[in-house]
């Protein structure tokens, strides 16, 4: 018999409200990849130094070297800041006072909050993942944390989402339980 899955987010009762907290996706495929990315700048890194000195014009280093040492070490650091948030990452959600504020701790994202009386049409709408690695809007998502929210409201012009990469059921349940307390329409 199949068990059901457990719901990723968490939610806490506080005194005049809910606390909902989100923690990252952690998909194998991209750790197995981070992890091996990271691998592979090390060893590569080990190997341009030792054979560095070959690579050089004289006692100078040349233009050629510093382009890569540069691009590899923009890469590494993204590569980092994605296992970052992809280890440690989390979304705290925290209704209460007629305010929504969203809070993005592990990444530089800063705390955004909202009033709840200019916010409307509260929904759960799961967007489809491309995994693709001809699809460069996916790589984009990559480098920034948190981007793809489920639970979905407007708020004047703007669409805003939070509850990152959550299953459409698990949204809707948020909503009901936000709903039952009375602290959105």
């Amino acid at each position: 018999m199949e068990i059901p899955t457990a719901s990723r987010a968490t939610i806490t009762d506080i005194y005049n409200g809910v606390e909902i907290i989100v923690p990252s996706n952690k998909p194998t495929f991209f750790i197995v990849r981070m992890l091996g990315a990271i691998a592979f700048a090390v060893v590569f890194y080990f190997f341009f130094w030792r054979s560095g000195p070959s690579m050089t014009i004289g006692q100078h280093i040349d233009a050629f070297t510093i382009f890569v040492l540069c691009v590899g070490g923009l890469a590494l650091s993204l590569t980092l800041y994605q296992g970052w948030w992809i280890l440690a990452g989390k979304e705290i959600i925290t209704v209460a006072d007629g305010v929504l504020t969203i809070t993005k701790k592990g990444a530089p994202a800063k705390t955004i909050s909202y009033d709840l009386k200019e916010a409307k049409d509260f929904r759960a709408v799961k967007e489809d993942e491309i995994i693709n690695s001809r699809d460069w809007s996916n790589v984009a998502y990559r480098l920034k944390v948190a981007t793809q929210g489920t639970i979905k409201f407007d708020y004047g012009v703007e669409t805003v989402q939070f509850g990152d990469l959550l299953s459409q059921p698990e949204g809707e349940y948020i909503l009901k339980k936000l709903r039952d307390k009375k602290l959105i329409t």
